[in-house]
């Protein structure tokens, strides 16, 4: 049973919430944001390039990679964070439109 690319085995009762907050481990049970959306194709950034598109600038999509021509995509570091969702501007080229 499924909603979206929600599974049932992610959820968590009230209980179960409780006694993860009670063990200062709420943060298991949190889906993390670069595995939302999982339609949209990932961009690996670097710390730079992150900072760059956290202040509004444009990033590249490498065309080497064999990836689907999409109107959006995800910035996401080496490290797994979810920095930012871009826009097509150009081809190969987004603009940050939701920037964590």
């Amino acid at each position: 049973m499924a909603s979206g690319e929600f599974e049932i085995a992610q959820a968590r009762t009230i209980a179960q919430l409780e006694s993860l907050a009670a063990d200062d481990r709420l943060v298991d049970a949190i889906v993390p944001a670069a595995n939302m959306l999982p339609g949209f194709p990932s961009v690996c950034v670097d710390e730079l390039a992150a900072a760059q598109i956290r202040n509004g600038r444009d990033f590249p999509a490498s065309p080497f990679r064999s990836q689907p021509a999409s109107r959006h995509v995800k910035a996401v570091t080496r490290q797994g964070e979810l920095v930012a969702i871009g826009e097509a501007v150009l081809p190969n080229l987004y603009h940050p439109v939701v920037v964590l």
